[in-house]
């Protein structure tokens, strides 16, 4: 057996596929996706689970990319292999996104993996990438000034993202990233595979067609094992960045503020550079953000005490408010929030901002109760009147903060406690006829607190989800 079917028979098994797997491989008709495509094939006499096509015609070769398409069919039916099969206008879908053509084509090309994997019930999305693919990638995101991360080219398996269906548990698998160019060219003369050749690869318009066909036979003149050696750095940096990914997970859990749907400056500016900087930028690509490392940078330094809002590209806003690091859509409307709550049982509110504010009364309260807030605070239910809601601030309204001398005005309580700027229209408050009983995710007002008169009570909290 060759190299490239056991490469194949190793990453796909390592990925999980079984005997009750459903695979979707995408084929373009190149050499790469047919030696993938027969691979397949024959991985699946061993092992028992479905196999299925996928081609997408993108509409930029004219003639050669409908000859593609039907040599992909004509191979399909020839062994019995279920081909689901697209095709797209990319330039007109670039003009209206208005990005670059290659950027459109995959776009639509992985919109397209994923509705077959929903129509087959997929579990598994195979793609030819193979070490030239993982070559040309890293050194295109070098160029550009990436770090580690973006460095590690393709993962080999990854379990979300572009051609994934988000509410099932299904991987995209690259099996032949470890084989070159040349064991796939000899797969297929061993298999007497054909294949399609795709001329638009010679042209040099394309920065990707430029580092295949000028600078990696350079390199390969100082390594002629260029490919091989970039895929050995790109499984060493892999490794590294998602060790780095899961310190920044724990960090950002460590920082994270429920109540304003924030994360605290302090632990933030405080870790390790590496850190600080990968949790930046993965919070501005959670918010929409497209951010670069100049962005990443003038954030860093407003967490150590230059505070400031910042527009970034993406239409998101990103503030560093009275020890907050925050994101919003630009232009957001003021939050706009009027929910009922009843007067016994349990319940929750969605908030704008993120994050549910659930409540629920009780009729004794647990031995740690003072000790639970401000996450979690309780008031006396009966001092609350007529009717009981949450909703947000108003102009006007006014608080009369716990052990204060009376009420005050609410904007200036917030200032007080130094609530973020973009979070203060979204604040929950618990309301009744006699005012603003509670701030959610601070405390009770001095005439809602319990006293040794309480025998009913209300429990607030503010929680991710």
């Amino acid at each position: 057996m060759s190299s490239v079917f056991y490469a194949v028979r190793n990453a796909m098994l390592a990925a999980g596929v079984s005997r009750l797997s459903t695979v979707v491989c995408g084929v373009s008709g190149g050499p790469d996706s047919m030696a993938l495509l027969d691979a397949l094939l024959q991985l699946k006499e061993e092992q028992g689970f479905s196999l299925c096509a996928a081609h997408f015609e993108h509409g930029l070769r004219g003639e050669a990319s409908r000859a593609d398409a039907a040599f992909v069919a004509a191979f399909c039916a020839a062994r019995g292999i279920p081909c689901q099969m697209a095709s797209g206008d990319v330039a007109a879908f670039a003009r209206e996104k208005g990005c670059s053509t290659e950027a459109a084509a995959r776009q639509m090309r992985y919109a397209f993996f994923e509705d077959c994997m929903r129509t087959r019930n997929a579990g598994f999305l195979a793609l030819g990438h193979h070490a030239g693919d993982q070559a040309e990638t890293m050194l295109m995101r070098l160029l550009r000034g990436g770090g580690a991360g973006a460095l590690g080219g393709m993962a080999p398996v990854r379990r979300s993202g572009p051609g994934l269906p988000e509410e099932k548990g299904c991987a995209l698998v690259r099996p032949l990233l470890e084989c070159t160019r040349q064991d796939i060219l000899d797969y297929c003369g061993q298999r007497s595979l054909a294949y399609r050749r795709d001329e638009s690869n010679a042209s040099d318009d394309v920065l990707r067609n430029r580092i295949r066909n000028q600078l990696m036979p350079v390199l390969q003149t100082y390594n002629p094992q260029l490919e091989r050696a970039l895929g050995r750095q790109a499984s060493i940096l892999q490794a590294e960045s998602d060790y780095l990914e899961r310190a920044v997970g724990a960090l950002l859990q460590k920082a994270y503020a429920p109540q304003y749907s924030a994360w605290l400056a302090r632990p933030l500016a405080g870790a390790h550079l590496a850190l600080c900087r990968r949790a930046i930028y993965r919070l501005g690509q959670q918010a929409g953000a497209q951010m670069d490392f100049d962005h990443v940078e003038r954030l860093m330094q407003a967490l150590k005490g230059e505070s400031g809002t910042f527009t970034l590209p993406g239409n998101v806003i990103a503030q560093v408010s009275c020890g907050y690091l925050l994101f919003a859509a630009a232009g957001h409307e003021k939050a706009v929030l009027r929910a009922p709550i009843a007067r016994t049982g349990a319940g929750s509110v969605q908030l704008e901002a993120g994050g549910v504010m659930r409540w629920h009364y009780l009729e004794q309260l647990p031995g740690d109760w003072r000790a639970q807030a401000p996450d979690r605070i309780y008031l006396d239910a009966q001092a609350l009147s007529g009717e009981v809601y949450i909703r947000t601030r108003r102009p006007g309204d006014r608080f009369h903060m716990l052990g204060g001398p009376g009420p005050q005005r609410l904007k200036d309580v917030l200032i007080h406690w130094k609530v973020p700027q973009l979070r203060r229209d979204a604040l929950p408050l618990l309301v009744c006829d006699r005012g603003i009983a509670a701030v959610a995710g601070h405390m009770p007002a001095h005439w809602a607190r319990i006293t040794s008169g309480s025998r009913s009570y209300l429990c607030l909290e503010i929680t991710d989800e």
